[in-house]
């Protein structure tokens, strides 16, 4: 729900309203049908022999083709800037209908090439890992070789429990999240660094102070936000893994998930939870009908 709220992507649950669906149906057969009977009407009107010889169509000629002077180009120039002045408003309806086609299909190529972005390349180069263990109970100790600790939290402003985002816990020295400021300067993880989209969703900047309530125990913590990373890899905080126990009261050297650059061989007893992200750029492209 925080990358639908930030991100326009497309909602794939659908809630069919039976009235909405009539009206839909009904209003073009309503216009239709009474533009149908207002001409026949007025064609009814005219007698038989007028409707079997046909009428004259009489052109006036208009202000507009009169300034152009079009005696001056040739025949079939001439024939195609005529045809086009005397309807001005066909002329009108097919400029404006081109405009909306293009419009529309400019913000489909725009929509995709943000998703794009944000999946394939952010994520990429944030995260620098490929699988994500999550435990059920607390950890202690190294990580195995290849692999690097974390514990993370869920939290959310103070009287606002709609915008629940996470709270992370990773090594000072990772060298598989990398973030990067406004500039793509490298920003280093023993600080506690915000992402974009959260801190613009929050009004949030470099060197405040915030306070938010862990939905787990229902306590306010205070941090202090050193700077924002200019990485729209979905709404979090990082900071120091040991800072982030020793807020939340958790023991030292403990943490709950694992980052690994390679499989682990980790019983499913001892897991919550396991992600691959490589799979999301492929979820992605499904859930937009590539």
């Amino acid at each position: 729900m925080a990358m639908v709220s930030y991100y326009n992507v497309p909602v794939i649950d659908i809630e069919l309203s039976f009235l909405n669906v009539l009206i839909g149906i009904l209003t073009p057969i309503l216009f239709l049908g009474l533009g149908s009977y207002l001409v026949i009407r007025s064609e009814m009107k005219r007698s038989p022999a007028e409707l079997m010889k046909g009428d004259e169509q009489k052109t006036k000629v208009n202000a507009l083709e009169r300034a152009l002077k079009l005696e001056r180009f040739k025949f079939s120039t001439k024939f195609k800037l005529r045809e086009q002045l005397r309807s001005i408003s066909r002329l009108l309806f097919l400029f404006l209908g081109v405009t909306s086609a293009s419009v529309l299909m400019l913000f489909g190529f725009t929509v995709m090439n943000s998703m794009n972005y944000v999946f394939n390349n952010s994520i990429t180069e944030t995260y620098r890992f490929e699988y994500e263990y999550a435990f059920k109970d607390l950890q202690y100790g190294k990580a195995p070789e290849g692999a690097e600790v974390f514990s993370a939290g869920r939290f959310y402003p103070e009287n606002n429990e709609g915008i629940e985002f996470y709270i992370t816990g990773v090594e000072p020295g990772s060298t598989i999240l990398t973030l990067n400021n406004s500039k793509g300067n490298p920003l280093p993880n023993d600080q506690t660094n915000i992402t974009e989209p959260l801190a613009n969703r929050l009004g949030i900047r470099a060197g405040d102070s915030v306070s938010f309530i862990n939905k787990q125990d229902g306590k306010l913590y205070t941090f202090h936000i050193d700077a924002v990373a200019d990485s729209y890899a979905e709404q979090f905080i990082f900071m120091p893994i040991d800072e982030f126990n020793a807020q939340l009261g958790l023991p030292e050297n403990s943490y709950m998930g694992l980052w690994s650059t390679k499989k682990l061989d980790i019983p499913d007893g001892q897991l919550s939870g396991t992600k691959s992200l490589s799979e999301m750029p492929n979820a992605m492209d499904e859930l937009l009908g590539r």
